[in-house]
């Protein structure tokens, strides 16, 4: 394999991540206040409310080394959706993370999320799909399935390939079977799992480089990998193949990637 072609996925990869809209996340570490400025004025991104499709409210560009919100929730109050930053060159089964709200009661009502870009049709893409939540944070708790309330199982799922860095990704909904209520001020915790070994699109800390490096990719400040108006997502680690029998290690957290659906109003 000659230098060139090495190094071509990677610059694919962050060519892909530098022009994505402001409201999922600012990789911008490389570009000059002028080009962030112009980026942020032409981002553009999809949302969906009970209105129909339209195009994402836009924001101004927010300083990449602040742990605010980088992220807009778009929607109505009776349907929200937040959109999380890209994945990253990882998949896994499955993944644990937590969820922390603001000022206010928020019911969530399902998660969208995708397949590796590398499955094979047929082989990796169709899949069975569980996911369970609990109350509080999943730290101390993956190992035991006791604490786990199931939301969804779904048979012989199709989940679409996410390329790296896609903003724009097509991801499958996860609808739960009842809403899950949290309650302002607190944590609840989540669990998707998949019987494929790379079955889950997920995000690992990276550094992109330069002097404007977003803390959502590179530090993960207390964990948080992506925040919003009404609360902050955390990483946790990865289930294997036994679901709540074999848990990654510690160092290997990853994030959720895709979508939340929620409201701000009881269904």
């Amino acid at each position: 394999m000659t230098f060139m072609s090495s190094v071509l996925p990677l610059a694919s990869a962050l060519l892909l991540a530098s022009f994505v809209p402001a409201q999922a996340f600012s990789p911008l570490a490389a570009l000059a206040p002028a080009g962030r400025t112009m980026l942020a004025k032409s981002s553009m991104a999809r949302t969906m409310s009970s209105g129909g499709v339209g195009k994402r409210r836009q924001t101004s560009a927010l300083g990449p080394l602040s742990m605010a919100a980088t992220a807009e929730a778009v929607g109505t109050d009776e349907a929200q959706e937040f959109w999380t930053r890209p994945r990253t060159t990882n998949a896994n089964w499955g993944v644990f993370f937590d969820l922390d709200t603001k000022g206010e009661d928020i019911w969530i009502t399902g998660l969208r999320c995708g397949g590796h870009s590398f499955a094979r049709v047929g082989a990796f893409t169709r899949l069975k799909l569980q996911c369970f939540t609990k109350e509080g944070s999943s730290k101390g708790a993956e190992a035991d399935k006791s604490q786990w309330n199931g939301l969804a199982e779904l048979k012989d799922l199709t989940l679409p390939k996410v390329q790296v860095g896609d903003s724009k990704a097509v991801y499958t909904y996860i609808p739960f079977a009842a809403p899950v209520h949290v309650k302002a001020n607190s944590q609840q915790s989540f669990c998707i799992h998949t019987d494929k070994k790379t079955g889950l699109v997920v995000r690992r800390k990276i550094n992109f480089g330069g002097d404007f490096v977003d803390p959502y990719f590179a530090e993960w400040r207390e964990g948080v990998t992506d925040e919003g108006a009404h609360f902050t997502l955390s990483a946790g680690k990865c289930p294997g193949e036994n679901l709540f029998v074999d848990v990654s290690a510690e160092t290997s957290m990853r994030a959720f990637v895709g979508v939340v659906d929620y409201s701000l109003k009881a269904p």
